[in-house]
């Protein structure tokens, strides 16, 4: 059952739905107008009767007398007797037929109003006498209600068979279930379509995002859900193009990256080979050079990988920062061009919390970005300043600098100044998206402060250990 259910369209589910209501309201109407018909017309007659009764008493105790036991009689089509406990009649008032009257023995009295006081002061009783031309199937009901210490009310209702009733409503019950059965078909119809179309026409445009990224936006309307659902939509449509495009550039320049260093080590593998002259040391540590570059490539996109995966974690400890820009800035000092520089500005005794490995992999990224695009004379500057209970971190370059639209997508991977790819010479060309990442891991601020033509600033801050805070 469950699986043909899932195989329907939301139309047709909500039609199935429509009808199920319907014949639940129209069984709920037969039931009540045909087959409980008798028990709410005893039920309501019996209720007036009692009404009736403690009228009558109500109006013989606050002294009216039974001037109203006539209209009570002729409204309600009652026969109302008020006798004493002996059978002395005291007032009748008759609003039936005089040939439909039931007689009351006066020897039965005395025994009615017994039952009546053992009962609670009010009882139903069955007259064993029989009424002539009421028909067979009609019968009486007789309630006994005591008015005082001697003197009771006693009202006899005639009890009128619904069969007749019944057939003609059930007969009008075809009808109005025939109408109302068009009806509804007709108006779950169009309420279905109208629920349904906006919900199809979205799957339909949302089976053709998964074929092609280029098509119009989503614009399907109806209620606040539907809006709220294609304007999600939209925003995952424009997600999957960037990230489409990213793929794409992804994809353009790691094939340059792994390209360019396959060429070469082919290329002075083919000279050592062919020319035994070429065989020496200098053409030999081309090829370990290009290779570790591929290497680092390599351990940079399983990083960056690992990262967004969040597979990594941190192993936090106690750093010296002075140690750890030392320890930068030395293995740089071998690498540098002839006319580039690096250098600590001022002291950094300051002892932070962090993951010692990977925020010397974020410095050293840093400090990668700032050599490979500040130039031939660029001079890369590190430094540490205190603020509050914060450690800033600072890379700064005296390099071409970026604008601001630049400068907000340069944590991207292979995003280039001016958007050239050019290749890195130190690292991989996604040391950013590394950095991005690691200090996201961290749960610290970070952000660049850049300008054309004078420079970039790369900072991060830590959080500074509290004997540190407190010194």
């Amino acid at each position: 059952m469950k699986k043909f259910k899932d195989q329907l369209s939301i139309r047709w589910n909500l039609f199935s739905y429509f009808l199920i209501f319907l014949i639940f309201l129209l069984g709920l109407l037969w039931i009540f107008q045909v087959g409980f018909l008798d028990s709410f017309y005893r039920s309501i007659k019996k209720q007036n009767v009692e009404r009736t009764a403690a009228q009558v008493i109500r109006n013989y105790k606050e002294d009216q007398g039974l001037a109203s036991l006539e209209r009570f009689a002729i409204e309600n089509e009652f026969h109302i007797r008020v006798v004493s406990n002996q059978g002395i009649l005291i007032s009748e008032s008759v609003g039936v037929p005089s040939i439909w009257i039931q007689d009351i023995l006066s020897s039965q009295y005395q025994r009615i109003y017994l039952a009546a006081y053992q009962n609670g002061g009010s009882v139903y009783i069955q007259i064993n006498t029989t009424t002539p031309y009421i028909g067979d199937n009609s019968e009486y009901i007789t309630y006994v209600s005591i008015m005082d210490d001697t003197t009771m009310v006693v009202i006899q209702a005639l009890i009128v068979p619904v069969d007749a009733t019944v057939s003609t409503l059930k007969i009008q019950l075809f009808i109005i279930s025939g109408i109302l059965a068009l009806a509804a078909l007709i108006f779950s119809w169009f309420v279905s379509r109208q629920l349904s179309n906006p919900l199809i026409l979205l799957n339909q445009e949302a089976k053709r995002l998964g074929s092609s990224l280029e098509m119009h936006p989503f614009d399907a309307t109806g209620y606040r859900e539907v809006n709220e659902l294609s304007h999600t939509l939209n925003e995952a449509h424009l997600s999957l193009k960037e990230v489409d495009t990213m793929r794409k550039e992804l994809l353009a320049n790691v094939s340059h990256d792994f390209k360019t260093p396959l060429t070469m080590i082919q290329g002075y593998g083919e000279l050592i080979r062919d020319i035994p002259s070429e065989d020496n040391t200098e053409n030999a540590q081309v090829i370990v050079d290009e290779a570790q570059h591929l290497g680092r490539l390599v351990d940079d996109l399983l990083d960056l990988s690992r990262l967004q995966d969040g597979i990594d974690t941190l192993n936090l400890e106690t750093l010296y920062m002075d140690k750890v820009l030392a320890d930068v800035m030395g293995r740089y000092q071998s690498i540098i061009g002839l006319n580039q520089t690096i250098q600590i500005d001022g002291v950094a005794h300051y002892l932070v919390n962090g993951d010692s490995v990977k925020i010397h992999q974020v410095l050293y990224n840093l400090v990668n970005n700032a050599l490979q695009h500040g130039g031939d004379h660029v001079s890369v500057t590190l430094r540490c300043t205190k603020i509050k209970d914060h450690v800033r971190v600072e890379v700064i370059d005296n390099g071409p600098g970026m604008d601001e639209s630049e400068s907000q997508r340069v944590w991207e991977r292979y995003v280039r100044s001016e958007t050239n790819h050019i290749r890195e010479k130190i690292g991989s060309g996604i040391g950013l998206s590394i950095v991005k990442h690691v200090l996201q891991l961290h749960k610290v601020p970070f952000g660049v402060n850049s300008q054309v033509g004078v420079g970039s600033t790369f900072w991060f801050e830590l959080n500074l250990e509290k004997e540190e805070t407190q010194t």
